[in-house]
């Protein structure tokens, strides 16, 4: 089994006296807070006390960090934290909680986690996801000094709106007042954001988390069908979509009489609230009056996310406000050092094309980026010429991608050299990516840049990452568990029996990031956890130096005679054939091998693929029991979902029903 945690080292001699000499140390610390009190606050101003007091604090907190760092980097988190949690208390007991909340980025739940990496001299934190005056959680996207409340944080051209911070808090507390007072929305109810990268996205979030609402994401791109069964799946109290998405927004309801409130967001093509809808702007201009305050607690469900149905029809995953802000503190932490400095972070931009109803979209990109001040470029759909036209308009400097949108990167002629000089990371994740797009796109750019891989489900949020590789070489780190996560790798046959360091298995995983549950589905969920572990259905291992390694899908895998066959092994290789752009390998019936692989294609472009010629080019470089015995079809394009996964069991779907 492997262990990393991030935060507590091994407990043994060694360690238990560091912890003393650091509890010492700490003891000392929290002491002369009372000193520091006293020579800083000698003005009557409550304001210019706590500014002044946090100021010298800090540099007491620096100090103690970067001692505790020089012993043992891991458990210098942990005591850093405990020096934040004594710290907060003091401040609690002098000032009131309410203050300290006001002035640190600091939860009543969370400072432990929340605390670390924030500089109290430079960053002046301001909440806009729950009220002041709300208990006990509070939802942290960063600290944001005086600066950004007059900076643009988000730029969407679909709309043509432009938010600062300012306006976001302000909005979003707007929204929270109206949705409770207007609609009588109350704490657990569940409202859909039916929309597509756009600006307001993330003040319908925030101001529903600050009403003590559940947000359900739906692809704007779905069918009517494919919305009802979101709606009533999550029993859904409004809707939040675009202006020109209100009539099949409508139909899906009426298809399943129902009548909740559709609010409605104009764009620059659709500048009319479509009659029966209500204007979004009516819910977020001004802020009424509510009596009554909104206990949230940590394990409270904040996001309904559904999963992409890969294996199935799709499932609700509950993610409490716990979940989501350990996920956004696990990914940002400052040893990853995949973002940029503090010191940068206001010439960084992020485009923005990964769907934020995704959960790679939201959590990674717009709270993590929101929490880290990065300007954020909304781009609601991709079109090649659109996307191109973005890239050169607002020079990013930073890129969430998909595979898919890495093969175009890498292969479309249309993309220049010139209009990828600005970019200096890219972090990409959902599916997985073949090392000739990768090296393709790299030469492309032709320059360092932080490559950084993520994996992760929508049950477990972002639970490995790489250590980024700052190269032109198209190579990747290895992936390292984000901090507080555990993997186990077992056998699939029985999950008691746990494996060895590069013994292939069934990854299962354990951390605060992982979903509560199945929406409405108490089955399932029991039957996704083993002993409070969850397992991913993915098969890998780990080496001896902690080093996590992805292999393929259990459920995908192909079993001819007693052989297990990985369609990703084949997938990689057919995809080197000069002639085939993109490959999908799926196992159908035999009668004498009991599965063979059958390969479906997409041809290059102006390609003429032979089929006996990549048979015979694969048949070279495999195994017998590997050999294409299934075959090999020709597509114009393949079954994917909104992450670029192939959609394996449409393409069997289509094999059993013969519709190839």
């Amino acid at each position: 089994m492997l262990r990393i945690t991030g935060v507590s080292p091994q407990l043994n001699e060694s360690n238990l006296y560091k912890i003393y000499s650091y509890l010492v140390i700490i003891t000392v610390a929290s002491s002369l807070c009372y000193a520091l009190y006293s020579m800083f606050t000698d003005t009557k101003n409550e304001n210019e006390n706590i500014e002044n007091f946090t100021a010298g604090v800090s540099l007491l907190f620096g100090s103690l960090k970067a001692i505790i760092q020089l012993y043992d980097l891991k458990s210098a988190q942990l005591f850093t934290m405990l020096f934040a949690a004594i710290y907060t208390e003091f401040l609690t007991t002098y000032w009131g909680s309410e203050l300290v909340k006001e002035y640190l980025a600091i939860g009543d739940c969370y400072y432990d986690i929340d605390f670390v990496g924030i500089d109290i001299r430079l960053q002046r934190s301001l909440r806009f996801m729950i009220q002041q005056t709300q208990k006990p959680i509070q939802f942290s996207v960063g600290g944001f000094s005086p600066l950004t409340m007059r900076t643009f944080l988000l730029e969407c051209d679909f709309t043509g709106k432009r938010y600062t911070f300012d306006d976001i808090r302000l909005k979003s507390r707007n929204f929270n007042t109206n949705l409770r007072k207007k609609l009588d929305l109350r704490k657990g109810d569940v409202i859909a954001i039916l929309l597509p990268n756009v600006a307001d996205y993330p003040i319908c979030v925030f101001g529903a988390f600050q009403a003590g609402l559940i947000v359900t994401t739906i692809n704007p791109y779905y069918t009517s069908e494919e919305i009802s069964r979101q709606i009533i799946d999550a029993n859904v109290k409004a809707i939040v979509t675009l202006s020109s998405l209100y009539d099949i927004t409508q139909k899906a309801l009426k298809d399943v009489k129902m009548s909740i409130p559709i609010l409605t967001v104009k764009t620059k093509t659709s500048n009319v609230t479509p009659e029966g809808g209500v204007d979004l702007n009516e819910f977020t201009q001004t802020n009424l009056e509510v009596n009554d305050t909104v206990d949230i607690h940590a394990e409270d469900v904040a996001l309904l996310l559904y999963s992409g149905g890969t294996t199935g029809l799709p499932k609700g995953a509950e993610h409490t406000h716990h979940s989501i802000i350990a996920n956004i503190c696990q990914i940002n932490n400052e040893n990853l050092q995949y973002y940029p400095s503090r010191s940068e972070i206001y010439e960084n931009r992020q485009l923005a094309i990964l769907p934020w109803f995704h959960g790679f979209g939201i959590v990674f990109v717009l709270f993590s980026q929101l929490r880290l001040l990065t300007k954020i470029i909304c781009a609601p759909k991709f079109t090649p010429k659109s996307f191109l036209d973005m890239l050169i308009k607002h020079n990013p400097t930073g890129l969430h991608l998909v595979p898919p949108l890495i093969s175009f990167l890498a292969t479309n002629p249309s993309v220049k050299r010139e209009f990828l000089q600005s970019i200096s990371t890219v972090v990409y994740g959902g599916a997985p990516l073949n090392t000739v797009d990768l090296h393709t796109f790299v030469n492309k750019i032709n320059k360092k840049i932080n490559l950084v891989e993520v994996y992760g489900l929508t049950e477990t949020m972002v639970s490995c990452i790489t250590a980024p590789s700052s190269n032109a070489k198209g190579e990747l780190g290895t992936l390292q568990l984000v901090p507080n996560t555990c993997i186990k790798i077992v056998s699939p046959e029985n999950y008691n029996v746990g494996l060895n360091a590069n013994e292939i298995g069934e990854i299962l995983i354990k951390g605060p990031q992982l979903m509560k549950g199945y929406c409405n589905r108490p089955s399932e969920t029991k039957n996704a956890f083993f002993n409070k572990w969850f397992k991913t259905g993915d098969l890998g291992y780990y080496d001896e130096n902690g080093s996590v390694y992805l292999t393929s899908r259990l459920k995908d895998m192909i079993k001819v005679n007693s052989f297990q066959v990985a369609p990703v092994e084949l997938e990689e290789i057919i995809r080197r054939y000069k002639d085939v752009a993109d490959v999908a390998v799926i196992g159908i019936p035999d009668k004498q091998y009991g599965e063979v692989p059958l390969a479906i294609v997409v041809s290059a472009p102006n390609a003429k693929l032979n089929i006996t010629d990549l048979q015979k080019f694969v048949s070279n470089k495999v195994a017998n029991y590997k050999q294409l015995r299934g075959g090999v079809i020709i597509l114009d394009s393949l079954p994917k979902s909104a992450t670029g996964k192939i959609l394996r069991k449409d393409l069997l779907l289509m094999y059993k029903n013969n519709t190839f």
